[in-house]
């Protein structure tokens, strides 16, 4: 990534009146000279009466080809290899920006930059056969006529890949260059223009037509896709309303371009400025459209417009200070590369299967056919685990069948559960040990007489009293319901059975407490849109009796000395209203104390049963080691974990309450010859016209 400054190529309007004595252009260097003889108005006058710009280039008398091989070309090839690009016009009104940007759609040869940029886009697409782009167009021009329309209708937002985004803008994908030309002249239709002293047909509106490219390789992987976007952008031109002489609606409008104009200004001064940390990029919708192309990601390049005309000299120092300043403006430019997710899933799903595929003919050839590489299924899982726990209490000496990594892997986890759960076991028992030296006593007469009735369990003394494996004689196999209802009961997962009972009975408590406070704040809200009701009556009849009463009731008013002395009456709150206000303030007070004790307890009754569900599954967990442990291979069925037939009484009440309590809460919220290249161009220039005029038409119509 390296720092690039703007670009400023700066165009001179051809004019008669070239204002020689005042302006001297030096296109080689680049430099513009530039001077204003001073008034002599008899006070002493310090201002500069000199300046000295040096920019890029300079086009002087320059036709429209010529700008646009030394402006625009190279910042449309960058766009084309993935960076984004920007070329905005900026200038006075009058000084041809709208001409540079645009041109005359009657004369293919007066074409603009956007027209041109179009075209050199398809013509670079269509050289790129190993790729697959697609280009789209989007026009800031809305078809919707007022401003305060436009202002709601497009908004800004950030999209997803952290660039702009405009909601409700029209988005076309451009197969070929003339559906693109189309958009652009609809567009250029769409625009406001209007007539004043300096300019006959000048903007009152800033056109910005964006072309968006995404390329995929044909070649390479797909999933590797390049984004670039290409702003050309046709500012409303700078203006002076004493030499327009603007009035009505275009003197708001001109006051509302300088003002755009003047945020633009400010963005540009702040990134000038190294020391400040904000950019004021939302003031506007033109600087927070724009915010990629002044100080990001985007290679930049601005034509400055001069009318180098006596009578334009100050305007002319205007828009090249504005330029300058434009120069000292760093973007940082790289190409946007971007990896296509919903691709990449696909890309390594397919390695997976051809991966899987491999390994299933290497094994044939190995002759281990029996091999898959799918997820184990519950009843392998405890296969694997009865293999484990043999081999961990010595019935077996090796594990057999280890024909995969899987399986190693699985067999592992299984020894690490089980030493987990003797982990348990043992610190369990000493905890009972320290808090009762009979415990060790009992436990041991208790697995004796377990040893005696049924065989299964021996403590032996010859360790000096710690716990020994036991040699345990496993049952024949039970239903897995009826052994979890005996494991729940008689086994060791009584202890969080119990847990889980207790948290299902506070949780019990805390929805009955839900529900209360769910009534009171409903109550509550109730009574304070009685209450607002009530004060809105009470304003009401104030209302009417100040139209009845007229200037007599406002003249004796301020008799008595209780009005403000301007023929305006205070308002004046009786007692009535008084003790209402009161009452809401109480009512609102309660409220909010009630809503947030809700919230609270919903927070509760979350985690709780967060709790529940995490010791079901600890329970469901433990219940299969232990009926590995104490029946044979055998049994079946799923174990189920049924709610008590309240919980979704409760829960719907609950949530039905919960609904109740929030709703209503807004108290607190001709037949020439042409080339082919030309062809696209008045093809499409020919259609726009022609469904124009059939718009036209429809609105003369009779009876429309």
């Amino acid at each position: 990534m390296v720092k690039q400054a703007v670009k400023v190529v700066v165009r001179a309007r051809p004019t008669a009146n070239f204002a020689s004595k005042n302006i001297k252009i030096d296109p080689l260097t680049g430099t513009i000279a530039l001077n204003i003889d001073k008034k002599d108005e008899g006070t002493v006058n310090n201002q500069l009466d000199s300046w000295k710009f040096k920019f890029d280039k300079i086009l002087q008398n320059s036709s429209q080809d010529e700008v646009y091989e030394a402006a625009a070309q190279e910042t449309v090839q960058s766009v084309v290899q993935g960076y984004n690009g920007t070329i905005l016009c900026y200038g006075q009104t009058g000084a041809g920006k709208t001409f540079t940007m645009t041109g005359s759609s009657t004369n293919f040869s007066y074409r603009g930059v956007i027209p041109r940029a179009i075209s050199q886009v398809f013509r670079e697409v269509g050289n790129k056969f190993d790729q697959a782009i697609t280009i789209r167009m989007f026009d800031l021009l809305s078809p919707i006529p007022t401003h305060e329309q436009q202002a709601s209708h497009l908004q800004i937002q950030d999209d997803s890949r952290g660039g702009v985004a405009i909601k409700n803008l029209s988005m076309i994908v451009c197969n070929q260059e003339e559906d693109a030309l189309n958009q652009l002249f609809e567009g250029d239709m769409n625009r406001t223009v209007s007539e004043h002293q300096l300019n006959k047909a000048s903007s009152r509106s800033h056109c910005v037509f964006t072309i968006h490219i995404e390329s995929r390789s044909r070649v390479e992987s797909s999933d590797k896709v390049l984004f670039s976007k290409l702003h050309l952008v046709d500012l409303a031109g700078s203006e002076r309303t004493k030499k327009t002489g603007s009035s009505g609606i275009t003197l708001k409008e001109a006051t509302f371009i300088n003002k755009s104009l003047s945020f633009l200004e400010q963005v540009v001064i702040a990134l000038c400025d190294k020391s400040r940390d904000h950019v004021p990029y939302r003031q506007s919708k033109l600087t927070n459209l724009l915010r990629d192309s002044l100080g990001g990601n985007c290679k930049t390049l601005m034509i400055a417009n001069i009318w180098p005309e006596p009578t334009h000299l100050e305007e002319t120092v205007s828009t090249l200070k504005f330029a300058t300043r434009m120069m000292r403006v760093s973007n940082e430019a790289i190409v946007n590369i971007q990896l296509d997710p919903h691709l990449l899933i696909k890309r390594y799903e397919k390695e997976v299967r051809d991966l899987k595929q491999e390994l299933a003919m290497h094994d044939t050839l190995k002759n281990r056919g029996r091999i898959t590489y799918d997820a184990y299924s519950p009843d392998q899982v405890v296969d694997i685990q009865k293999v484990t726990q043999q081999y961990l209490s010595g019935q077996v000496e090796e594990i057999q069948d280890i024909d995969s990594l899987r399986k190693v892997r699985e067999i592992f986890n299984q020894i690490r559960n089980s030493y987990r759960k003797l982990k348990q076991n043992v610190e369990s028992m000493q905890r009972q040990i320290d808090s009762d030296p009979t415990a060790f006593q009992k436990l041991k007469q208790d697995k004796l007489e377990e040893s005696k009735l049924g065989g299964e369990q021996v403590i032996d003394d010859s360790l000096g009293g710690e716990q020994q494996d036991s040699v345990r004689r496993k049952r024949k196999p039970i239903d897995k319901q009826t052994a979890f209802i005996e494991y729940k009961e008689e086994g060791d997962g009584r202890t969080l059975e119990k847990a889980i009972i207790d948290y299902r009975n506070e949780m019990k408590d805390k929805r009955q407490h839900i529900k209360t406070f769910t009534q009171v704040i409903n109550t509550t809200k109730q009574e304070m849109d009685k209450i607002k009701a009530r004060l809105d009556s009470k304003g009401e009849e104030k209302k009417a009796q100040l139209r009845s009463g007229g200037a007599d009731f406002q003249q004796d008013f301020d008799d008595d000395g209780m009005g403000g002395g301007n023929g305006q009456i205070e308002e004046i709150i009786d007692e009535e209203e008084l003790m209402l206000l009161k009452e809401m303030k109480d009512l609102k007070k309660n409220y909010r104390e009630n809503y947030d004790k809700l919230k609270n307890l919903k927070v509760e009754v979350n985690d709780i049963q967060s709790n529940i569900d995490s010791m079901k599954q600890q329970l469901i967990y433990n219940f299969e080691g232990w009926y590995a442990d104490e029946f044979e291979a055998g049994g079946g069925g799923e174990i189920q974990m049924d709610d008590s037939a309240y919980n979704q009484t409760v829960k719907n009440q609950y949530q039905k309450g919960t609904l109740n309590a929030f709703q209503g809460d807004s108290l607190f919220n001709g037949g020439e010859d042409v080339d082919d290249d030309a062809l696209a161009f008045i093809r499409a220039k020919r259609k726009v016209d022609t469904l124009h005029k059939a718009k036209k038409l429809e609105k003369q119509r009779p009876g429309r």
